[in-house]
């Protein structure tokens, strides 16, 4: 898989120049004859006339065939060319004449083989450089490098993994510009790109209706005279980090920037400034799904080494805390850079040339350990991976699509999708996706909302909803999830993800928040009772389980906020057991949430709690969920 990889630059080795300062004694040896023609085809080397030094040098061998300069020096010729297989036969003649001439020569035919996919003979070759060369420090970690590569090519093109890609259709890749870099929303419903324009590149964005991507627009409101690109879209598709290089007021070359949408509309780019941006090079963003962590490359100094993966922590005050090196089990001495931290948090998918691998920079995925460590790399495998510098790649909220850029036959550039092999995909990820309007007026609102964990009661996303209330939160799969939605003056609202034994992918949540007003003319409104959809009991009895504690306390502190609530805790049972039972576990239920309060110092005179049994059902109680859904806590204001 060839990929393009902007915002890195990369060097190359000139095979004749690794040579030509060398003194070769077999030059004491030779004819003056033999020894000028050498010099000369040396000449015309320099300004690349090749075929012309070529037929001097082929002379050479015929009036000495002992004078090992000249093979070299075809050797290094035909790889030029590109001509592998006779310049490794011309590197085998040289080392037929003198295996221990120079060490180097076992470098350069390793290299050679390497280029040919002869990882066997190369692996050969770079184990005797390695037991001849001493000194040269620099040569021999190159070579230890690429034996590594060989080994681990060795094995993995004889167990390729499933490679299918396709390219996205002409209403985002056309046939006149380069479209890279893609970033794509939680739900995939929106995908935003780069597109060169002349010497320039441009922010696009497409929209998904009916399942196919509708024509790209460029995203004038972030689009400058200067190029934008190495971006990451947050999960709701509502900020924008990307990169930004040679902009005025800067702090480095290049520097991250951020933009969100607000009522619509994108919000001026502003610099993360320090301590994220420094003076160095910063780059390649991908901001996690409940947009507290940001991770990004960067040749600052402190790395291990190049280019390495750095992260950062949105805090409290929204402001960014001084990055952190990744370390040593994700960073190398080479470079290590474009990551993309998939919605499962436990995902990271990068790019090296220091791990081993094809030979190029190839894409690896490490996952989060319990312990928040890192665990080792996982190299995606050939020919996701190949002998080229494969580029960086996002994945999909279900982990089966990756997305990437690639070349065509005609040489553009181009975004292709593949399905990820099995192995290579994080945890499968939902989403629930809401609305948050006035119960009564039907008016959008902007409100605070919050995950929690249930099992850990940690708060896992906390975000304020823009003006049209839209909000969409990620929601692995594994874990029981409780979602929280407040805005001061009226009633929360809560729903309950259960999660926790689903392993398969699960239909996304579309949910629909009407939010009750607490106050109209400063009297308290009776309105629709509010399901506590987290508060948990034993089965068949009236204790609370500990799962129950964040819900109970946001009633708590709602009633603590508005000193003039008065509320009824209603319990209710679904129709298994008899009446009197159940009739007697719903008030046993309701009386424990009201104990709550009391305990919590909520004045008396202001609860009241009440049980109806199987009552009122508001479900069917035939069906499993349907009892679930009856077997229910609420309170109603009066």
């Amino acid at each position: 898989m060839r990929q393009v990889l902007l915002f890195c630059c990369i060097s190359f080795l000139n095979t004749v120049t690794l040579f030509a300062q060398d003194n070769f004694t077999t030059r004491k040896t030779t004819s003056p004859k033999v020894l000028k023609a050498y010099d000369e085809a040396f000449e015309l080397v320099k300004t690349q006339k090749l075929d012309k030094a070529l037929e001097i040098l082929q002379k050479t061998q015929t009036q000495d065939p002992k004078f090992i300069d000249a093979p070299i020096l075809m050797a290094q010729i035909k790889y030029d060319q590109g001509k592998y297989a006779e310049s490794i036969a011309l590197y085998q003649k040289a080392l037929a004449l003198g295996p221990d001439y120079r060490p180097r020569l076992y470098y350069q035919l390793a290299l050679t083989q390497l280029n040919l996919e002869q990882y066997t003979d190369a692996i050969t070759s770079l184990e005797q450089f390695l037991k001849r060369e001493k000194t040269n420090q620099d040569l021999i970690r190159r070579a230890q490098k690429h034996l590594r590569n060989a080994q681990f090519a060795k094995d993995a093109v004889l167990k390729p993994v499933s490679f299918k890609p396709e390219k996205l259709p002409p209403s985002i890749n056309t046939s006149e510009h380069n479209e890279t870099l893609p970033s794509l929303s939680a739900d995939g419903q929106t995908i935003i790109f780069t597109r060169r324009l002349g010497k320039q590149e441009d922010f696009f964005v497409s929209k998904k209706e009916n399942g196919q991507w509708m024509p790209a627009q460029a995203l004038a409101a972030l689009n400058s005279e200067l190029s934008e690109g190495g971006h990451s879209l947050s999960a709701d598709g509502r900020t924008l980090v990307y990169t930004g290089c040679n902009v005025p007021g800067g702090l480095g070359s290049c520097d991250l920037y951020i933009s969100s949408q607000q009522n619509g509309q994108w919000t001026p780019s502003a610099n993360l400034k320090g301590p994220v941006n420094t003076r160095a090079w910063e780059s390649q963003a991908s901001l996690s799904a409940d947009g507290k962590i940001l991770f990004f490359a960067s040749d600052r100094p402190g790395g291990l080494g190049g280019r390495d993966i750095w992260q950062t922590q949105r805090q409290s005050d929204g402001n960014w805390s001084t990055p952190s090196n990744l370390g040593a089990t994700i960073n190398t001495p080479d470079e290590d850079q474009a990551p993309f931290f998939h919605p499962d948090g436990n995902s990271l998918y990068f790019m090296s040339d220091g791990h081993a691998g094809m030979g190029g920079t190839d894409l690896f995925v490490a996952r989060k350990q319990a312990d928040g460590s890192w665990g080792k790399p996982q190299n995606l495998g050939y020919p996701i991976n190949t002998r080229a510098d494969e580029g960086a790649l996002v994945v999909s909220l279900d982990g089966t699509q990756a997305y990437y850029t690639g070349g065509t036959p005609d040489g553009k550039l181009d975004i292709y999708t593949f399905s990820l092999p099995a192995e290579d995909r994080p945890q499968p990820v939902t989403y629930a996706r809401g609305l948050v309007f006035d119960a009564k007026t039907q008016q959008s609102l902007a409100a605070k909302v919050e995950l929690i964990d249930l099992a850990t009661k940690q708060v896992l996303i906390q975000q304020e909803t823009s003006a049209d209330g839209i909000f969409l939160v990620c929601l692995p799969l594994g874990k029981n999830y409780a979602l929280n939605v407040n805005k001061a003056q009226y009633l929360f609202y809560s729903d309950n993800f259960a999660l926790q034994e689903k392993r398969n992918q699960a239909e996304p949540f579309e949910l629909k928040v009407p939010l009750q007003a607490i106050t109209s003319n400063n009297t308290p409104v009776v309105g629709q009772p509010v399901i506590l959809k987290n508060v948990f009991f034993a089965s068949g009895s009236a204790a609370l389980q500990p799962e129950s504690n964040a819900e109970l306390q946001r009633l708590n502190d709602l009633l603590k906020q508005n000193p003039n609530l008065k509320i009824r805790i209603h319990g209710h049972t679904d129709n298994v057991g008899d009446d009197t039972t159940n009739q007697k576990l719903s008030e046993q239920r309701a009386k424990a949430v009201y104990d709550y309060l009391v305990q919590q110092g909520i004045p008396p005179i202001r609860l009241a709690y009440q049980g109806f049994g199987e009552s009122k059902p508001i479900a069917d109680n035939n069906t499993a969920e349907g009892r679930q859904v009856n077997r229910r806590t609420e309170f109603v204001v009066f």
